[in-house]
């Protein structure tokens, strides 16, 4: 072992116990470089490297894991039956026409962590990061991993990478990394003939698309994939994983390696941290991959729905031809079996490969509407169609970053692919859109991934799809989406119960910049039987529309727990009947929404709102 400590001399030989190498040097201090020295003529970096300084010849940085004071010792990951995810890339998050300003190229760890207000304003609970993990030069997307243990060192030091999760975690949201096991960059591959042998791949080597993967055959080298896993659990926590490309993890010739390696893994979260979330970037679909290990599964907890995808989609373009077929809509709704539906899939319309375009992609908004600035009447309608039904159908919903304001710009690593923040402003009205359908199914236990859905409504010559999405304790939600463009007046609908149905989101309302064609806040129900219920109404559905209905609930006022339709002293008791007694709050406030109470907009009623709650009903500031 030679470093910093020694003057790279060799005083400090290693010894040989077991399997593992360990050396004893009392003068080594944090951050000192080092490398190690292989059969007196080959260098290499620490393969479990906590840092790496590619500016520097790979050398390794002595990291201290206890170094960085948590402000969050103790996050709550957010179930995934209740996740709404944003997929971030450190490097183009932040600098261009930026409110905080510009910020160097990539952006890094602290640049997000600075603006985690974003993401708490928008209301989503999770982040899934593109991989940080080190690669090749300055520029990446991060699919071309050179370790499993050290953070991209071009975004910034392993201590800013924790501010940057803790800040999140300040905010509400949780982490989710995105790990890259089936293949290693072909370039900067330092883990290649690592002591001067094939130590972690095989010879030959088994070839992906992108590089070579390891040697998943060797528990040496499995043991490597795992612990790095346990790092990020341990010394960052993070709140879970995306993996990527799971179909090629287990590729010949070490299928069954590669399978066991994925079922190691979700085992070992699952007894280590039970409440973190491990999602599959399976394509396509495999109802294996998310079945549970001891019934012969992967294990995962959930997987992207490629079908869902492929299908919202193709539906959304044809739409422009006047010819989307609803039944396909009803298909992905219903989910592909019990291991493909509810908290099981990742919805999505479009997130990195769709707009990446290396990938041969692009937003869907400039394939909506060719022309610049892409933001005609049909690409807000149909962006704002699909996405509702991203976050409405059963799933967890998911969503690239710049969706929230209409972002056109491609994902990638250059200038030009930095989301715009001035289209905050510009499309104020679609960042609404955005905030109210994420608090909406925040709010209704009715909305969440798992919650029961009933495809009631197909009309396959009108282009309209309605379903109803039922959770116990919740009050029953009605969603409707009309891919037509055409707008319906005197659209009859049935509905499940009778009484008043509130409309609490409908895309076409003119403060979502729509045409707006609503139906006034509210309808009654009639006795007249429809779809197969005793009761229905005649509504508005505009052209492009995706509202959705709650039955006999008002939308509230933030604060106002006893529903009086205002906000003072009077909910004091409430809120704490609430904080303390859920269910003694439900049956003495039946129809009002103990979300009202979450005035720091975390997604739950807690000790957390407490503060929030009385400097707002003090006329302080309200979140």
């Amino acid at each position: 072992m030679r470093g910093e400590f020694n003057n790279w001399g060799t005083t400090n030989p290693m010894t040989k116990v077991g399997e593992h190498f360990i050396a004893h040097v009392p003068n080594a201090t944090d951050r000192q470089m080092y490398k190690y020295f292989f059969n007196g003529n080959r260098w290499n970096s620490d393969a479990r490297a906590r840092s790496l300084n590619p500016s520097d010849n790979y050398n390794t940085h002595i990291e201290d894991p206890l170094r960085y004071t948590w402000r969050v010792p103790d996050f709550p990951t957010p179930p995934s039956d209740e996740l709404i995810i944003y997929q971030l890339h450190v490097g183009t998050f932040a600098g261009r026409n930026d409110p905080l300003g510009s910020v160097p190229h990539p952006a890094g760890y602290g640049d997000v962590a600075a603006r985690a207000a974003h993401l708490a304003e928008l209301g989503v609970n999770a982040v899934m990061l593109n991989p940080i993990t080190e690669f090749p030069g300055d520029f990446s997307a991060g699919y071309n991993p050179v370790s499993q243990w050290a953070p991209e060192w071009i975004y910034g030091e392993p201590d800013e990478l924790k501010g940057m999760i803790d800040a999140l975690h300040e905010h509400g949201v949780g982490v989710l990394l995105d790990i890259v096991w089936n293949h290693f960059s072909p370039t900067d591959n330092f883990l290649w003939f690592y002591d001067g042998t094939q130590t972690y791949f095989k010879t030959p080597d088994v070839q992906t698309p992108w590089g070579s993967q390891a040697d998943f055959e060797r528990e040496p080298v499995r043991d490597y994939f795992v612990d790095s896993a346990i790092l990020w659990l341990d010394e960052y926590r993070v709140d879970g994983f995306r993996m990527d490309a799971t179909d090629f993890m287990n590729i010949p010739p070490q299928e069954a390696a590669g399978w066991s390696l994925m079922q190691r893994l979700n085992d070992t979260v699952d007894n280590r941290r039970v409440d973190k979330v491990v999602i599959a970037e399976q394509l396509p679909d495999d109802a294996w991959v998310t079945r549970p290990t001891h019934l012969g599964g992967a294990g995962f907890d959930a997987q992207y729905y490629d079908a869902f995808t492929d299908q919202l989609r193709d539906e959304i373009f044809d739409a422009a031809f006047g010819d989307p077929e609803m039944w396909k809509i009803r298909n992905i709704i219903n989910g592909g079996g019990t291991y493909l539906r509810g908290k099981r899939v990742m919805n999505y319309l479009e997130l990195h490969d769709e707009a990446w375009p290396s990938n041969g992609g692009q937003r869907i908004v400039k394939t909506i509407d060719p022309t610049f600035p892409h933001d005609s009447i049909w690409a807000k309608g149909r962006v704002k169609l699909g996405q509702g039904l991203v976050m409405f159908a059963p799933g967890i919903p998911a969503i690239l970053q710049g969706t929230e304001w209409l972002e056109d710009a491609p994902f990638g690593t250059g200038l030009s692919s930095r989301i715009d923040w001035s289209k905050k402003t510009t499309y104020a009205a679609i960042f609404r859109y955005f905030q109210d359908i994420i608090a909406v199914r925040k709010a209704n236990p009715a909305l969440h991934a798992d919650a029961a859905v009933n495809v009631y409504h197909l009309n396959e010559s009108g282009n309209v799809i309605g379903f109803l999405r039922s959770a116990a304790g919740g009050r029953d939600m009605v969603v409707l989406a009309n891919f037509s463009n055409t707008d319906y007046f005197n659209y009859r609908i049935g509905l499940p119960q009778p009484g008043t149905w509130y409309e609490l989101i409908n895309s076409q309302a003119v403060e979502y910049d729509g045409n707006g064609l609503t139906n006034g806040g509210s309808v009654s129900s009639e006795p007249v039987p429809w779809n197969g219920f005793d009761h229905s109404a005649v509504i508005t559905v505009p052209q492009m529309g995706l509202l959705v209905f709650r039955h006999n609930q008002p939308p509230g006022i933030p604060g106002d727990l006893n529903c009086d339709g205002t906000f003072n002293g009077a909910d004091i008791d409430p809120f704490f009947l609430a904080l303390g007694d859920p269910a003694g709050y439900a049956i003495a406030f039946p129809n009002c929404d103990p979300l009202l109470g979450d005035l720091n907009a975390d997604g739950r009623l807690d000790g957390g709102d407490i503060d929030p709650f009385f400097v707002c009903l003090g006329g302080g500031p309200c979140p």
